[in-house]
């Protein structure tokens, strides 16, 4: 009995290994870290984001409604505040983590309010990377004037990209009109520093679906 047994184990781990070499196990790449060291201290990384094929397709929850790949409230002022959810890539084009940008109002000095936006960058084995800023453009979800219906801001040709085929939606709160690095994980941990966000035009499709690009470029150093 016991013979038995521990020839069904041998043959059972000679089966596993062959199957191995078979149909090997998936080997995901990690590629190098596109990083430049910045002249007076600190180091600069190019993160970037192609719309519409890295978007990604979100279930809306309970008070959110889905806009293609976004969600946005659906009570009171649907501009109010929305999430989305990109495949990030690198500098070379590389698919290298996720990235989730979620805007809203906040508060601002005199009682004022401002729109402002939250990216949380998911870089597997290196981190998370998070950012904040000021908008300097309107990029909330808002409504068609032909229908009604809630579309994403990148899709407003006659609204959004009347202004530009470039646009740096990041105004501040950073010198220069810089967005803040308010902190990482893991590789990122202790680090700050500012970004820029551009979003880049590059064609609009019939029905008011556009094609482009958002640029991310993080300036981090170590905290003091």
């Amino acid at each position: 009995m016991a013979r038995l047994f521990y020839g069904s184990v041998l043959v059972g781990v000679l089966l596993a290994v062959l199957a191995a070499g078979v149909f090997p196990l998936p080997r995901h790449e990690r590629y190098r870290s596109d990083i430049t060291v910045i002249a007076d201290g600190g180091r600069a990384e190019t993160f970037l984001i192609q719309w519409p094929q890295d978007r990604v397709v979100l279930g809306a929850a309970p008070g959110l409604r889905q806009i293609g790949a976004a969600i946005a409230l659906d009570e009171g002022d649907p501009a109010g505040a929305s999430v989305e959810v990109f495949r990030l890539r690198d500098s070379a084009g590389n698919v290298v983590g996720l990235a989730s940008r979620s805007t809203s109002r906040r508060a601002a000095a005199g009682g004022s309010s401002v729109q402002g936006t939250d990216w949380v960058l998911m870089l597997p084995s290196r981190g998370a990377l998070f950012l904040t800023q000021v908008n300097q453009h309107d990029v909330a979800p808002r409504r068609r004037a032909t229908d009604g219906e809630l579309q994403v801001a990148v899709d407003d040709v006659a609204g959004l990209w009347s202004q530009g085929n470039r646009l740096r939606i990041t105004g501040g709160p950073a010198g220069d009109g810089a967005g803040r690095v308010a902190g990482g994980t893991d590789e990122f941990y202790g680090l700050s520093g500012s970004y820029d966000e551009t979003w880049d035009l590059e064609e609009a499709r019939a029905g008011g679906v556009t094609q482009g690009r958002i640029t991310l470029v993080t300036r981090l150093e170590a905290g003091s």
